[in-house]
């Protein structure tokens, strides 16, 4: 017998796996019930929790009284990479050393705007196997305009308490 995951307490209808998967892209135990597409249905069906909880996930308001889950400003959660994110997170260095599989043009929807496999171009390893580096998460929102309001002022804010 397999046992559900408890609802959420905030009263979203979302199990905490599927609240730690639209957040994370993970979740507790992804091989509860040996469904391959747990916690969700199907990806329609994740689609849908996303749309019904956007709001309240990038704003932030999950979790328990304790602060369970706690985004810091600038980034966005795994579910908005797949579902709203407009274009993949620029590659800032070596771009010119990795090309993109054939078929795998939108597989950046699965890994926070970051294409998942890239293979080396001739010459990579020659170059000594230089690895890609992307744009910040902040820097992508910056460039697109996608900031919440307030936001891009929190962040600036934690970064002077880092200083």
């Amino acid at each position: 017998m397999v046992m559900a995951r408890r609802r959420s307490k905030k009263g979203s209808g979302l199990t905490e796996n599927q609240l730690l998967h639209l957040l994370t892209g993970d979740c507790f135990d992804s091989m509860e019930g040996r469904d391959l597409g747990f916690p969700f249905r199907s990806d329609d069906h994740r689609r849908q929790l996303w749309r019904e909880n956007r709001h309240r996930l990038i704003d932030k308001d999950v979790g328990d009284d304790d602060g369970l889950v706690k985004r810091e400003p600038g980034t966005r959660p795994a579910a908005w990479w797949s579902y709203d994110a407009p274009e993949p997170r620029r590659i800032i260095k070596n771009a010119e050393y990795w090309q993109l599989p054939q078929g795998e043009e939108e597989g950046w929807r699965r890994y926070g705007g970051m294409h998942p496999i890239m293979h080396p171009v001739d010459g990579w390893s020659a170059a000594g196997s230089p690895l890609q580096e992307y744009e910040s998460e902040a820097d992508y929102l910056r460039r697109l305009d996608l900031f919440l309001p307030g936001e891009e002022r929190a962040i600036r804010q934690a970064g002077k308490k880092d200083n």
